[in-house]
């Protein structure tokens, strides 16, 4: 099962009331972290200097001094991730993956395939393995140091960041649709073109462009061409590409590329925030 789609479901056995902290690190030293949170609760996440790659699904960040600062949103369910390389680092044939989970979390590391665990700075819970990896369950929040080694006849690719991004996207939509499912049952909201509270607050976290799209999309009844969107919000055609893009993989909006004419439309995910 896809740790993210498990990951999720545990939080619904357990009541949307925790935190789990994974870190999901290759044998090349890149480092895959995230955050899901239930509902009521925020967390203060702990960036290294090179997080990047954020993707946030139901709910909102603000970025702190070295620090995120996660929200979830109305929906039930929200999740957080970023990635990293300086997690990890390497002296002689020894590595070390080094982190700061948040405070009431449940930690899970899955470490890189045929990796041997020389010592950690703290005793983890639970040791498993799944398909050659190790996985390690820690119960506490302190900083965690693990340093371990890598079996060299075992050659695996070195780390491509842009499928790990394609895999964590679509894990997010995975976890999208279960939240939208679950809300649903839940609230039984219907969409909307109003600014509502949920829909607010996930706006906080946009940028200019990101808010310009949204709100002409929404006096738009929520569907617009792209090309009238460039026109009437001023948008340059490569700002416009990124913005979309960005909002896309947030599940904000889609695009219906069927068609000579593109056209953009809301989500059911955002209407019913």
């Amino acid at each position: 099962m896809n740790k993210a789609v498990f990951l999720t479901l545990l939080l619904l056995s357990l009541g949307f009331s925790s935190v789990i902290y994974t870190v999901d690190t290759d044998r090349a030293g890149f480092s895959y972290v995230t955050v899901s949170l239930g509902q009521e609760t925020s967390t203060n996440v702990s960036l290294p200097a090179d997080a990047n790659n954020f993707l946030i699904v139901g709910g909102s960040y603000r970025l702190i001094n070295g620090t995120s600062l996660v929200s979830p949103g109305l929906s039930g369910i929200t999740t957080f991730s970023f990635t990293s390389e300086i997690m990890t680092s390497k002296s002689g044939s020894e590595w070390k993956l080094n982190f700061s989970p948040p405070e009431n979390s449940n930690v899970y590391v899955y470490m890189p395939g045929f990796a041997t665990i020389v010592s950690s700075s703290i005793q983890p819970s639970a040791v498993s393995s799944e398909n050659f990896r190790t996985v390690l369950q820690f119960d506490s929040q302190e900083a965690i140091t693990i340093f371990y080694r890598l079996d060299e006849e075992y050659a695996e690719p070195e780390s491509d960041s842009t499928l790990i991004l394609a895999a964590a996207i679509i894990a997010a939509a995975v976890i999208a649709a279960l939240i939208i499912r679950q809300s649903s049952k839940k609230t039984g909201k219907k969409s909307s073109l109003h600014i509502t509270p949920g829909k607010k607050e996930m706006m906080e976290t946009f940028n200019e462009n990101d808010t310009k799209i949204v709100l002409y999309l929404l006096q738009e009844k929520g569907k617009a061409k792209r090309n009238d969107l460039e026109r009437k919000t001023g948008i340059s055609k490569s700002s416009l590409a990124m913005a979309l893009n960005r909002l896309e993989k947030r599940k904000i909006i889609e695009i219906d590329r069927g068609a000579t004419t593109h056209f953009v439309r809301l989500s059911e995910y955002f209407l019913k925030l």
